[in-house]
């Protein structure tokens, strides 16, 4: 499209920009819509979406206008942060400044963004996980255990000593005997705690990427956190019959010092969710269809559907960061 633009740096994360369009871009765009319009318009003595322009281009004037300027202003945006290789972490605020057929269509367009910042090189990270042990006590308590809770869920019958019997009461797949279900067990504790320690070492690993990366929270975002906490807080006090001033002096905080805690809470777990939008995105990690369908039937009509389908997709992109570096490390799950 026909555009030239300047951008106005406030900040890091908070971008102005100032887009002059030809308006003959308008025009193809106007047309395009006034066909989509119209197609929809039933006039006595015309069949519909048949009736001549002129009558009815009067009665949908002010939504031929409104929607040719967003989708003009919608596509001009993104091919324009498509060629600055900007990534918004906020809508679009738009101030429409002059339409005119000479000089165009001048507007200005202001974002919160994301900084660019470097993904690791997957090839050099250095992983080894180690093979787990489980001791005979361990087996012994595991088994203590599941018949203390088997007999928790009878009211009758209950077992006061683990026998060949009872074992097969379990109904466990190729286990019949004291010695079958301790092997059992055994693997099953194998299991768990192979799956613990490379939970730890991917969060270890996740967590030094994250920092390394130096990742600046967009402005709107840590005025969400605080706006979000604030809410939060207000209602507990409202809850406590506690004023805020009180609050803070019996914490021995300013509000300043309290938003600053805020934002340092949760600034760790905003930064890792960037980091993977950015990595999952780079590597095309889609949700499923399957799994989408799933959400928007669980979800539906609910606002938090949004959320619900930006985790599945962050999850989807940490597992897949964590199998490239298994991948690399030549390490399979044998447990």
């Amino acid at each position: 499209m026909d555009f030239t633009y300047k951008s106005k740096k406030h900040s890091n994360t908070h971008i102005t920009y100032n887009v002059t369009v030809d308006y003959k871009e308008y025009d193809k765009i106007k047309e395009e819509v006034y066909d989509e319009l119209a197609k929809d318009i039933e006039l006595k003595g015309f069949r519909k979406g048949q009736a001549p322009r002129n009558m009815v281009e009067p009665m949908i004037l002010k939504d031929l206008i409104n929607k040719s300027l967003e989708r003009l202003l919608s596509k001009i945006t993104s091919e324009m942060l498509e060629k600055e290789g900007v990534d918004p972490a906020s809508t679009a605020k738009y101030d429409v400044k002059e339409v005119d057929k000479t000089k165009g269509i001048s507007f200005e367009v202001e974002f919160y963004v994301y900084t660019k910042f470097s993904l690791p090189d997957i090839k050099k990270i250095k992983i080894k996980i180690s093979q787990p042990k489980v001791t005979a006590d361990e087996v012994k308590a595991a088994i203590e255990n599941t018949r203390e809770e088997w007999n928790k869920s009878k009211t009758k019958g209950k077992i006061t000593k683990v026998t060949d019997k009872w074992i097969k009461e379990l109904k466990l797949p190729k286990v019949e005997t004291i010695s079958d279900f301790e092997k059992f067990v055994e693997a099953e504790l194998l299991h768990q705690k192979y799956h613990i320690e490379e939970q730890r070492i991917f969060n270890e690993i996740l967590d030094k990427e994250v920092a390394k990366s130096k990742i600046e929270i967009p402005e709107n975002v840590i005025e969400n956190i605080k706006k979000g906490e604030h809410q939060r807080l207000d209602e507990e006090l409202k809850k406590l019959k506690l004023t805020k001033e009180k609050y803070l002096k019996s914490n021995k905080k300013t509000e300043a010092e309290l938003e600053s805690e805020w934002v340092e809470k949760y600034s760790k777990s905003i930064s890792t969710e960037i980091f993977l939008s950015r990595y999952g995105r780079i590597n095309d990690v889609k949700v499923p269809q399957e799994l989408l369908e799933a959400l928007k039937k669980q979800y539906e009509g609910s606002p938090l559907l949004y959320r619900a389908v930006e985790k599945a997709f962050l999850d989807l992109s940490a597992n897949h960061f964590w199998q490239e570096i298994k991948k690399i490390n030549k390490i399979e799950h044998t447990h």
